[in-house]
């Protein structure tokens, strides 16, 4: 098979400060918050997820909680412990996701030990899962992928052939149930050659098989992942050679529908081949669209987006009657649909948002509905409402962090208690700079070059760290894609460059590679520490070779904790004397000697987050801040990852610009635009 580009998460960029955003809110009033905003009721979440373990015990299932809805830390631990039961088996939407349940303490500390990625897994997203399975085994986790098709098959069994230590993939086959989205047909005539291929593959674990059926809502649903385990097991028995399979099968079959239902019905008598799992997402917050299937009543449902009534107009609404403007459109209700009218309900009042715009929807007045509670007719401008949408999925995606209240304190349904920050930007936000070769600088040493018509963004970052972690290397296999042999250590200062494109801007990256040795690294020291000692001719030379950067990547080897100790010294030299805004990259270098590990990857991911803390606690802030440090690991050897750090440091620069952190006006920057034919000279950014 053709082989495939590698992609990765850059969780680094995207996740909220959460001490920020506490210092900030917790303790205001709803009306105090600026409108649009989403706001979960904790005591009706942690209800729904008590709720939703008594239906899996109804159905004598065992659970999987879907994360896809609310994307945090906190609902995760509702959903997985409650008074009825505990469960440590998720699944999730995006590789964001997944990543943040590694990075925010959950299968460190045993919550979650079993994360399924939810979708036919594609092949450009391989690495990073096999990245992911490798940080989660160092907990005793597993993570499963979902197949469904021979061409993943294939690609898995070639990946592993290629891996110095292959590995074998816990799998789930997706079924499709007749929608027609995921899923392999269940029909005998393709059902059967697939999961005979599946059964044998040398890429995919045997102890134990998973058969999921996609968008299931009846038990009729079990019964059809049921019929494909008879099949398999059928098929297993005539495979040539092959041990007995004395686990069982889990179906697996959900959605909050389904999970719900089992509330309404009977244990489920049929005799399975196997073992039942239920999966389901929505059911913490809950919706219109839930609230119609007649298996919830409104009380339930523990989300509602908090908006703005911002204009008034009388009789102008059918039959009369009145409407009104308020400030939350489709990016904070979504355009989803359902069987109720409208986009949304106003709680308390007979209003419904009717049409909707990007950022205002046009609500609705309605006769007054005694049975639903909402009788109030009037709205006047400047009031504050809350609205309940059709879908709480797509709604939660539109909100960066939510505002949590608990109507089980005193006081506390009407004030903020907490803020949960969610998990976002899965594909939207991802680093779209997948470069071809021929972006590649013909030299890239070379200190004037021309380029053509179209406009060039220039930024200088520096490269620092320690004496023998692979700087040097790490730099030459992204300039050159090739990795350098018999290397010696930099003397003094060595310049590179190359040309990368991210999006339809193209950046040529002025790269400064420093030597590691502590002689030239005390340099630096002496400027902070021993400031009266320096000649003035020496901060002369340290401050000019600081100055003018835009970034900073630091390197260290994973293989010599020594190289990562030392690190705090060389970012506090570069933000004092280049600039406090700077952005910085760690990077972890070797990651090929993972047997020789003495840094684990959490505690540099840690150091990362530690050392980017620098936001004030007043409202603002900003998650692609150039004052974070965002941190990966990478190989100078193997070029696993190489690209990654400069994609990283050059997409956060021009966020940092885009923001208004960096003012690439201002002299020293580290960033200048070029147009039309001009030649770009090594010093013109420094």
């Amino acid at each position: 098979m053709e082989s495939i580009r590698q992609t990765h998460t850059p969780w680094q960029l995207l996740t909220p400060n959460k001490d920020a955003l506490v210092n900030e809110f917790v303790g205001k009033s709803l009306d105090e918050l600026r409108t649009p905003a989403l706001v979960v009721d904790r005591a009706a979440f942690r209800d729904n997820c008590a709720k939703m373990h008594e239906n899996a015990k109804d159905w004598g299932a065992r659970f999987r909680a879907h994360l896809k809805t609310h994307k945090t830390v906190e609902g995760t631990r509702l959903q997985l412990v409650s008074d009825v039961d505990k469960t440590n088996a998720v699944i999730v939407s995006t590789l964001m996701e997944a990543w943040e349940v590694v990075r925010g303490g959950l299968v460190a500390d045993g919550t979650v030990k079993d994360l399924l990625y939810g979708l036919p897994v594609g092949l450009n997203k391989i690495d990073d899962l096999s990245a992911l399975n490798k940080e989660m085994c160092k907990y005793g986790g597993t993570v499963r992928i979902f197949v469904d098709n021979l061409e993943q098959i294939k690609f898995l069994e070639e990946y592993e052939k290629r891996q110095v230590k292959p590995k074998k993939w816990s799998t789930f086959i997706k079924i499709d149930g007749g929608q027609k989205r995921a899923g392999t047909s269940p029909k005998p005539e393709s059902f059967k050659p697939f999961i005979k291929t599946v059964l044998g593959s040398p890429g995919i674990r045997t102890d134990l098989r998973h058969l999921k059926k996609a968008e299931s809502y009846l038990t009729g649903e079990v019964r059809l992942v049921n019929d494909a385990a008879t099949m398999a097991l059928e098929i297993l028995a005539d495979l040539p050679e092959h041990p007995s399979h004395n686990q069982p099968f889990v179906l697996s079959v959900g959605s909050t529908p389904a999970a719900h239902s089992a509330s309404a019905r009977a244990r489920v008598t049929s005799q399975l081949h196997g073992v039942l799992e239920l999966h389901a997402g929505n059911y913490p917050m809950l919706d219109l669209q839930q609230l119609h299937t007649t298996l919830i009543d409104r009380p339930r449902i523990s989300q509602r987006v908090l908006a703005t009534v911002i204009s008034y107009y009388p009789g102008r609404g059918k039959d009369g009657l009145d409407e009104a403007m308020c400030d939350a459109g489709a990016i904070a209700m979504s355009k989803d649909t359902g069987r109720i009218p409208g986009f949304g309900e106003v709680v308390g009042k007979s209003w419904r948002l009717g049409r909707i715009s990007q950022e205002h929807g046009t609500l609705e007045q309605m006769l007054a509905d005694p049975s639903t509670g909402r009788t109030d007719q009037t709205l006047r401008i400047g009031d504050i409402i809350q609205i309940v949408g059709q879908h709480a999925c797509l709604i939660a995606a539109g909100h960066p962090w939510y505002y949590v209240v608990d109507s089980d304190v005193d006081g506390g349904a009407d004030k903020v208690v907490d803020i949960w920050a969610a998990w976002k930007a899965s594909s939207q936000l991802g680093l779209h700079c997948v470069m071809e070769l021929n972006e590649y600088d013909v030299d890239a040493t070379e200190l004037l070059e021309t380029y053509g018509s179209s406009s060039l963004n220039a930024v200088r970052a520096l490269f620092l760290g320690e004496a023998g972690t692979g700087k040097s290397c790490l730099l030459h296999h992204f300039t050159h894609n090739a990795f350098k042999d018999h290397s010696q250590h930099t003397i003094g200062v060595e310049f590179s460059s190359r040309t990368v494109k991210l999006g339809e801007k193209r950046i040529k990256l002025q790269l400064w590679d420093t030597a590691g040795q502590e002689r030239f690294r005390f340099v630096g020291l002496c400027c902070s520490e021993f400031h009266d000692q320096l000649t003035a001719g020496t901060r002369s030379v340290t401050r000019s070779y600081y100055r003018g950067a835009a970034g900073v990547i630091l390197v260290y080897d994973i293989t010599n904790r020594a190289t990562f100790l030392n690190l705090s010294k060389w970012l506090a030299d570069a933000r004092t004397l280049a600039s406090p805004h700077l952005v910085a990259v760690l990077v972890g270098n070797k990651s090929d000697r993972d047997e020789d590990r003495e840094v684990e990857w959490s505690e540099a991911s840690r150091w990362a987050a530690e050392n980017g803390n620098h936001l004030s606690s007043s409202f603002f802030f900003d998650p692609l801040s150039c004052a974070g440090v965002h941190f990966l690991e990478a190989s100078s050897l193997t070029g696993d990852n190489v690209e990654a750090p400069f994609l990283l440091a050059a997409r956060s620069i021009l966020l940092s610009i885009e923001s208004g952190v960096l003012d690439p006006e201002k002299a020293g920057s580290g960033f200048r635009q070029f147009r039309q034919s001009e030649r770009i000279p090594k010093e013109a950014i420094g």
